[in-house]
């Protein structure tokens, strides 16, 4: 499987384009860089049974239900730790819920089995990595379960789109440099709701292209390409 050249979109460029995405599904308010916050390491168990391990950001001393975003490292290529400095900011500054995840096959989320191992079978799979992270952020006390977002990488980024077609409460995306299929671009042609954010980096032509058409065929004003 081809890695996508895509480490160095990561903060602090990457942060303020999430920021500016949510802002269009709810109210933000920039707080103090020294804002209160919260940092738990966390875990959640997909519909198949896998065990997901992420880091739980949470503003502190928030009067309203707060939107939330979930920045997932690219399987099988880099670590959710790469992504726990936006997390920590996006909690402090901004006063969002931030959730990173290791897809499973990745990092702590290892599961016996590196992601590079994987069949196409196990692969489509990450679906539910995505399903079980909106659902478990969601959940958590303080969060709006109506206004989430995700960032996702490569061929993860394909499959935050297919969530986003199965589950309305999605409402921003950010794909890098993402590896997409007839079934994602199908989602963002019926969803012109979302606002989606297309990031690659200047070497990757195969991803130029694949996301230039996705940016092509959106149907939101919102939508980039960058």
């Amino acid at each position: 499987m081809r890695h996508r050249q895509t480490v160095k979109l990561v903060p602090p460029t990457l942060l303020l384009l999430v920021v500016w995405l949510l802002a269009g599904v709810g109210e933000l308010h920039s707080q103090t860089p020294n804002a209160a916050r919260t940092e738990t390491v966390v875990t959640y168990r997909t519909e198949d049974g896998m065990t997901i391990f992420g880091t739980l950001h949470l503003p502190t001393g928030v009067t309203q239900p707060v939107p939330g975003i979930i920045l997932f490292a690219e399987p099988g290529w880099i670590v959710r730790t790469t992504l726990e400095a936006p997390g920590r900011t996006l909690a402090e500054k901004y006063h969002m819920a931030a959730l990173t995840v290791d897809h499973r096959g990745n990092g702590k989320s290892l599961n016996g089995k590196f992601f590079d191992q994987y069949a196409p079978d196990e692969v489509e799979k990450l679906q539910l990595d995505v399903r079980g992270a909106v659902k478990f952020l969601s959940a958590q006390n303080g969060v709006d379960p109506k206004r989430i977002g995700i960032l996702a990488v490569g061929v993860g980024a394909n499959y935050a789109l297919l969530e986003a077609g199965h589950d309305p409460n999605i409402l921003a995306l950010v794909v890098v440099s993402g590896s997409l299929d007839d079934r994602a671009r199908n989602v963002i042609k019926s969803r012109p709701d979302v606002p989606i954010m297309f990031m690659v980096g200047p070497d990757d032509k195969e991803a130029f292209r694949e996301n230039a058409l996705g940016f092509s065929i959106s149907g939101n004003k919102k939508a980039q390409f960058v």
